[in-house]
């Protein structure tokens, strides 16, 4: 029986609630011995770890101090020297290419192999920037492995000059047992047929598509009722179209809302919206939303686009139903489609819980991350070996 493999994993800040699927990461190996480095904290209760070193706190002191390590990226060096000798790990697992940089001069010194997991904005957008392509090609050198969701990133981590024997496809895991599964049982009380949308902070969740495009299916759907979920600057983008098109009645902002709240809206919905695309800046899903994964382990078809590896996670026509990525008009189709068939959103719905067992189950996810693990740390054995 082998011995769990010591793993420190580096994280800017632990946790946002949009990363949860790191935490589960961590929680649900139990081949791994895991600790966790970051420069600050959040939601600690809701994700517990037993082993955690925090560079910063939230105190005014330490603001000066934190605003340096968000621009100097390897600061505070000091600070991750002793915490990975205090972790004590066989390995490094950053997650997103910043952190895995932050932490490559010290696992160097050490001897430590380093793994990383890319998530988006580290495949398409910084990539633009010269200095980060110097460090790209550090990064690539000595890592041992890069994981990506889906292959479609892949290919992109390999195009910037990752070399593909180091890359790892692992999709997204989540606990199936937290979503509750759509069965229906409200639609005979109620006449309308709810969109789910959650996106209104970034300009690659398509939050000014999913409004226009809602616009023209609810001209053409009278039932649909669109829910968003969360806040951002695209909000009152968003309300001032759906006013100025009439339709304020027809849509509900819960704001944030906690993750228990979240899932109980997502389980009463009939339809997750999902428009991802490119943003101007190069942003993008990299992989695809972690709702899209939410949505079918919760038994509700997905409209979204075909933009990264959406169409890995959902699958055209089984599970969703999928639209050129900006493409409003085919969006809005889509919608209608759904809204129209409730026959068709059960079947795709029951399709799509059966796709989420087989793919994104975090039991079985986290036996390939250990198995990445271990290839890694075969590599670092051979390295050292004279």
């Amino acid at each position: 029986m082998n011995l769990p493999v010591k793993v420190t994993h580096l994280v800017y800040s632990w946790l946002p609630v949009t990363q949860n699927w790191i935490w589960s990461q961590l929680h649900f190996n139990e081949s791994a011995d895991s600790s966790v480095i970051c420069m600050t904290e959040e939601n600690c209760g809701l994700f517990p770890v037993a082993k955690k070193f925090t560079a910063f706190s939230t105190r005014t002191a330490d603001k000066a101090g934190l605003l340096m390590a968000r621009y100097w990226i390897r600061q505070p060096a000091a600070f991750l020297r002793r915490s990975l000798s205090a972790s004590g790990p066989d390995i490094v697992h950053g997650h997103f290419s910043t952190e895995s940089w932050r932490v490559l001069s010290h696992a160097k010194a050490a001897g430590l192999p380093l793994v990383t997991t890319f998530y988006g904005l580290d495949v398409d957008k910084l990539p633009r920037r010269r200095v980060w392509k110097k460090r790209y090609r550090d990064l690539f050198s000595y890592g041992a492995r890069f994981m990506v969701e889906g292959p479609f990133m892949g290919k992109r981590l390999e195009a910037i000059g990752c070399p593909a024997e180091k890359i790892r496809v692992v999709a997204l895991g989540v606990d199936r047992s937290l979503y509750r599964h759509n069965l229906h049982e409200g639609e005979k009380d109620r006449t309308t047929v709810r969109v789910l949308f959650t996106g209104l902070s970034r300009e690659k969740k398509g939050p000014l598509d999913a409004a226009a495009a809602f616009i023209i299916a609810a001209g053409r759907a009278p039932a649909l009722e669109l829910h968003c979920i969360g806040d951002g600057p695209y909000r009152p983008k968003m309300e001032r179209m759906l006013h100025a098109a009439g339709l304020s009645d027809r849509v509900v902002f819960h704001g944030f809302v906690p993750v228990e709240k979240y899932r109980t809206l997502l389980s009463e919905s009939d339809i997750v919206l999902a428009p991802s695309r490119y943003a101007a800046d190069g942003d993008c899903e990299g992989g695809a939303p972690v709702v899209c994964i939410e949505a079918q382990a919760s038994g509700v078809p997905v409209a979204g686009t075909r933009h990264c590896d959406i169409p890995f996670v959902v699958i055209h026509g089984r599970t969703g139903l999928l639209s050129p990525e900006g493409d409003r008009e085919s969006i809005a189709r889509d919608m209608v489609i759904l809204a129209g068939d409730r026959n068709l959103r059960r079947s795709m719905g029951a399709r799509g819980r059966d796709h989420a067992a087989k793919q994104h189950d975090i039991t079985l996810q986290v036996q390939k991350i250990t198995g990445v693990y271990r290839e890694a740390l075969l590599q670092g054995n051979r390295r050292m070996q004279p």
